[in-house]
């Protein structure tokens, strides 16, 4: 299977591994269905690194999967079930575990080699950035056949989100002060400009999974998600007007540069920005799909605040990057 593994010095290099096979009676077989890329995964790769990872594993913390086959221990879970990973199982037997602190876990805590980090999947042990992956049942969780795989990758962060936001005892009714800018009531959204999105993909992908053709197509596809604002439905007008097609895949990035890169490789169909993609459309890396369909433009905005005045010098680096980023003649 190919994989995604960690080689220390910035190094995350794409190469054939085994695939995993059963070797506990708690493990479980996992075909990988959705993976997110955290900012902890950006982090290992700096150099110098800035979190601790153990060289040699498959990198991927936030992930979903389809179980395909369980250890005999395992009970709760059968092949076929679609599932969300926990990068941080705890062990439930702790006595961090057993007081309702499973972040704290012993056990994982152990298991890392790097003391106070827990030795979280994808981190310190295999993860998802492969299309197989072993990991222990009480890791898991069930979901509903109509949450998309993508999306339900986002779950870790989100409960990141949602710990937070427990931890503050808020209640309706609360007056909070919000720090840094935020969408909602108050702020004023400037259009600086419309973003031309080009629809493409290696050939090598284009060999290897057919060439899409009509929108509804890329439904079969695995398409690159992060880099225009709805990652989940995508857009186009052609003859027969405006259409708007949901898209999936394993790999999904706010980093626009990381999924041109992983659409270079081979690693699905990207939507992106004509300007980030256009030498290598030009140098044959990439080519153009759907062309008789136009994606729709992605729109560029400054937010701020509708009682704060501009200065001087802000009003002249938005109309900058307004001009810069105009349609060219």
């Amino acid at each position: 299977m190919r994989a995604a593994v960690f080689e220390g010095n910035g190094r995350l290099v794409l190469t054939e591994r085994p695939e995993p096979k059963i070797a506990k009676a708690t493990d479980v077989l996992l075909r990988v269905r959705g993976v997110g890329i955290c900012g902890t995964d950006l982090h290992i790769l700096q150099v110098p690194p800035a979190h601790p990872a153990r060289l040699g594993i498959v990198q991927g913390h936030e992930f979903t999967g389809e179980v395909a086959e369980v250890g005999s221990g395992v009970s709760e879970f059968s092949p076929g079930d679609q599932v969300l990973v926990d990068p941080h199982p705890g062990c439930g037997q702790c006595s961090y575990c057993r007081n309702g602190f499973p972040d704290q876990c012993s056990t994982l805590i152990a298991s890392s080699g790097e003391p106070g980090h827990p030795g979280t999947i994808g981190i310190f042990s295999d993860g998802g950035f492969a299309s197989h992956v072993l990991v222990p049942f009480y890791g898991l969780y069930k979901l509903r056949k109509r949450v998309p795989f993508h999306l339900a990758a986002l779950a870790e962060p989100l409960a990141c989100v949602l710990h937070s936001v427990g931890k503050l005892g808020v209640s309706p009714g609360d007056a909070v002060v919000v720090l840094g800018a935020t969408a909602g009531p108050g702020l004023i959204a400037r259009a600086l400009a419309e973003l031309p999105l080009v629809l493409c993909a290696a050939p090598a992908y284009v060999a290897r999974r057919g060439r899409p053709e009509a929108p509804d197509d890329l439904a079969r596809h695995d398409c690159l998600n992060g880099t225009v604002p709805d990652p989940a439905l995508w857009r186009f007008t052609g003859a027969m007007g405006e259409v708007s097609v949901a898209v999936g895949g394993r790999l999904a990035s706010r980093s626009a540069i990381l999924l041109r890169d992983a659409a270079i490789a081979g690693a699905g169909v990207l939507l992106a920005p004509a300007r980030l993609v256009r030498e290598d459309l030009v140098a044959g890396r990439l080519e153009r799909l759907l062309e008789a369909h136009t994606p729709l433009p992605a729109v560029l905005a400054a937010v701020y605040p509708a009682d704060r005045h501009l200065s001087v010098r802000l009003q002249a680096i938005l109309t900058a990057v307004a001009t810069a980023l105009a349609p060219e003649s």
